[in-house]
């Protein structure tokens, strides 16, 4: 049986969507690959007069850690969405080890939607922006092992790129093969069950990972696609490293401090 939980409707961009976090989809090959998914259907026609027709359902995030995404619109006219950077019923599958302190879960960064190409994209609201520090810039012309920072807000964009292999803290492995038309995140340790999602992607242009001390935001080809997960590295794992093949572009990372709330 097929449940439909937390739907939300609202249009972006002169486009009716249907926002639903569906329960009792089964994997098709490296799609549905959570114990629940959330998605969205772009509406054709009038669904006033119920005259209309869903096109096919989307995935909205390939990470382990998203359900129950809900919109708003803003003072700017912008929809927002924000997600449960978590799931229900996941205990067989993986943990968070900070449940030994009595918490779990969080929400995910503020992100804008918008249509491109008859696709709902996302991307974090540029007030993120303001929580940026100091900045490394690198260029890729061979295999970098560097430094990172706790927080980090990290921009890669592409020239090139036929193979890439990116570690992030020792712990997360980014890949992405273009003959396989493969992006995936995979776990080398520090998951706590977690191991791999993929999604099939022509080209790989750019993408950005937002690195809180626990969690993982990564948006790919302007948000296109996008992974949230959990991770829980070990203290002294800080640095990332790239390699590949007819790899060419550039790195910029920033580091980011705390939002703090002025009383």
């Amino acid at each position: 049986m097929l449940y439909w939980e937390c739907p939300d409707l609202f249009n972006v961009d002169g486009k009716n969507i249907l926002l639903i976090s569906p329960q009792g989809i089964d994997a098709e090959d490296i799609k549905y690959n959570n114990i629940y998914q959330s998605g969205y259907y772009i509406i054709d026609g009038d669904y006033k007069t119920n005259n209309y027709k869903l096109r096919d359902f989307e995935e909205l995030d390939r990470g382990f850690d998203f359900y129950a995404p809900q919109t708003f619109e803003d003072s700017k006219g912008r929809r927002i969405l924000i997600g449960w950077m978590g799931l229900p019923d996941i205990e067989d599958l993986y943990s968070n080890p900070t449940t030994d302190y009595g918490w779990q879960h969080a929400l995910t960064i503020p992100r804008e939607l918008k249509i491109k190409n008859n696709k709902l994209t996302q991307n974090p609201v540029e007030e993120i922006n303001m929580l940026r520090k100091d900045k490394k810039y690198i260029e890729i012309n061979s295999n970098i092992n560097e430094d990172a920072y706790d927080t980090f807000d990290m921009i890669v964009n592409l020239e090139k790129c036929d193979k890439l292999e990116s570690t992030i803290k020792n712990c997360v492995n980014l890949s992405y093969d273009r003959e396989k038309q493969l992006f995936t995140l995979s776990f080398t340790q520090g998951g706590y069950g977690r191991t791999n999602r993929s999604v099939s992607l022509d080209k790989l242009n750019n993408f950005r990972v937002l690195c809180d001390t626990s969690s993982l935001e990564i948006f790919i080809n302007n948000g296109e696609e996008v992974f949230t997960t959990r991770f829980y590295p070990t203290k002294d794992n800080v640095g990332i490293r790239f390699s590949g093949e007819n790899l060419k572009g550039s790195i910029c990372i920033y580091e980011m401090e705390a939002y703090k709330i002025e009383n």
